[in-house]
């Protein structure tokens, strides 16, 4: 029986509590902003002057979207600053600036960050150098030692090659909670929720389930000095409602250790930096290795990793082992489940795209191969990905990997292959876009001759990459993805995908999102077709740390999953909101 979680029903109530009191917390900030005397207005790290902000963001907006240019006027002040092709204008160098806003986009996502102090000498450099990243800081004089904001100094921008940080929302409530902090240290969270109903589960009329899933963050930051950082995140994820009990542990895991490393990193845009702990890995689209974030717990792994940058390239070298997650018990790794990994990305090697190439090895100990045999399993991964932006409102990404290794006493000779190809139709007027996709990965001919064909997908996200819904993963499958993207708006997207499913190899058997089997016909005699499936899907994000969205999938059988199942056909409806502070 499940118990109840106190802690859960805290939760609910705090985020209620933080929804109704944003309201006030702005208009007393707005307030305590217009009760400054003028001349400390000018020289603040904000602007009071809320229309000037909402101006200086379009400023940016325009300028993300190639529709302003460059609009840096030497020794003018406010500034956007294109972070990709532009440096600090040398009229502005004749006192400290403070960034008021940088915002940087990916896949349409807009993040913003604020208050970091530069100057000429230490210049920024942009989160990511992806033809599909573009970042730009909106400037303001800085205030000067004695100001009342001179101490509230936030931590500087991470260097090319970085991995993300932890998304600040400009939620006035966290911007409220860390302004009292020191400026060394500073809190944000995360809660998401999440219902979902399924039908016609593995093929079965009338496995039904409605559940309501829940999960909340909370993060530390703390950055004594320029180059070392200290990151803590916890998490706590429910499931209520879940007719399988006990729920398994990707779904129900009680408050534990997300992340928590420390990090040095050295100054400039050429450098190297060092991460020791338990972290995010998220390369590419994440394809092969990603944060799972869809998952109600995602991923982590226990990690030292190297890294070396600059701004025609960033090296990641690194070993870890994945954390798994267990309910009731310190979340720890196996010993013995390891990844290694070298992953080198370089921005402009290939005129307007992104050049990625890596190497993964992976070790399991104690597998059982397909005579039978028993023994440790080592396969290493090479693979190249190729993203960026053809002529004439095309854009493009092909990912290619390769395997080899042993299994127990198996060779293994396994492959894997992505290709997308994207079309905007114009991008003043809800922003149309198609896609077509197609996706292969190996799977093995033979059950009995001591080759393993079947690619392992290794660490992956894949949610949404072969079809909302997630019934199958990237183990002995063939996809075909036609898909469309609408935005009437900068808050609103919608979406709608069709895929299509077949085996790549007949004897092999069908796997699910996390790799396990689902069903296998040795004979090869049921069939080659899987299932075919629709989905829509809509988001809509109010404000930057306020979002919600709106899932349905539709699974229709195909002549394996009829003859390896009961035949059903399924359906799926999810729907989530997720608040940041």
């Amino acid at each position: 029986m499940q118990k109840p979680h106190l802690n859960k029903l805290i939760s609910l109530l705090l985020i209620v509590l933080l929804l109704g009191a944003n309201p006030a917390l702005a208009q007393s900030e707005k307030s305590e902003q217009n009760s400054r005397r003028p001349s400390e207005q000018q020289t603040s790290a904000t602007k009071s002057d809320s229309s000037s902000l909402e101006n200086e963001e379009q400023r940016a907006i325009n300028a993300a979207s190639g529709e302003a240019g460059e609009e840096v006027q030497d020794g003018g002040w406010p500034f956007v600053q294109n972070l990709r092709n532009s440096s600090f204008p040398a009229g502005n160098c004749l006192r400290p600036a403070r960034m008021t806003r940088l915002v940087y986009y990916s896949e349409g996502i807009r993040y913003q960050e604020t208050g970091a102090i530069r100057t000429c000498a230490s210049p920024i450099t942009p989160y990511d150098s992806r033809p599909n990243f573009r970042s730009f800081a909106i400037w303001q004089p800085a205030a000067q030692p004695g100001d009342e904001s001179w101490n509230d100094q936030s931590s500087s921008v991470p260097a090319v090659g970085a991995a993300k940080p932890p998304v600040k929302a400009g939620n006035p409530m966290s911007e409220e909670l860390n302004r009292h902090m020191p400026g060394w240290l500073k809190m944000n969270g995360e809660y998401r929720m999440r219902f979902e109903t399924k039908s016609g589960q593995r093929g079965v009329a009338g496995s039904d389930d409605s559940y309501f899933l829940s999960r909340f963050r909370l993060s530390m930051t703390m950055k004594p000095s320029e180059q070392w950082t200290l990151f803590i995140q916890g998490q706590d994820s429910h499931v209520f409602g879940f007719a399988t009990q006990p729920p398994p542990s990707n779904l129900d895991n009680n408050f534990d250790l997300r992340q928590a490393y420390l990090d040095y990193r050295s100054g400039g845009k050429q450098g190297w930096a060092v991460r020791i702990g338990r972290q995010e890995f998220k390369y590419g689209d994440e394809r092969v290795i990603g944060a799972s974030d869809w998952s109600n717990t995602a991923r982590s792994f226990d990690a030292i990793k190297v890294s070396a940058f600059g701004s025609k390239y960033a090296l990641d070298l690194f070993a870890s082992s994945v954390v798994v997650s267990e309910d009731g018990v310190f979340d720890k790794h196996r010993d013995g489940q390891n990844l290694y990994g070298l992953h080198a990305t370089f921005p402009t090697l290939v005129p307007k795209a992104e050049v990625n190439v890596y190497t993964f090895w992976r070790t399991t100990p104690l597998v059982s191969g397909e005579r039978s045999s028993r023994g440790d399993s080592d396969t290493v991964t090479l693979g190249t990905r190729l993203a960026g932006k053809l002529p004439m409102k095309f854009d493009y990404t092909m990912e290619a990997m390769l395997q080899r290794g042993s299994f127990a006493l198996d060779r293994v000779r396994a492959y894997a292959f992505h290709g997308r190809l994207g079309y905007t139709i114009r991008q003043d007027y809800w922003t149309p876009k198609l896609l077509i996709e197609y996706n292969q990965s190996s799977g093995d001919e033979n059950p009995n001759d001591g080759v393993r064909g079947t690619y392992d997908q290794l660490f992956p996200t894949n949610h949404s990459k072969y079809g909302i819904d997630d019934v199958v993963g990237f183990r002995n499958l063939e996809n075909l993805r036609l898909g469309f993207a609408l935005q009437p708006n900068k808050r609103t997207k919608i979406e709608g995908d069709y895929h299509s499913f077949w085996l790549t190899q007949v004897r092999d058997g069908l796997y699910n999102e996390q790799g396990n089997l689902i069903t296998r016909n040795t004979a090869g005699a049921a069939g080659k077709h899987v299932a075919q499936e629709a989905d829509l899907q809509f988001t809509y994000t109010p404000k930057e740390y306020l979002s919600f969205g709106a899932v349905y999938a539709h699974w229709f059988p195909g002549e394996y999953w009829k003859a390896t199942t009961k035949g059903a056909p399924g359906s799926s409806v999810y729907t989530y909101a997720t608040y940041r502070f």
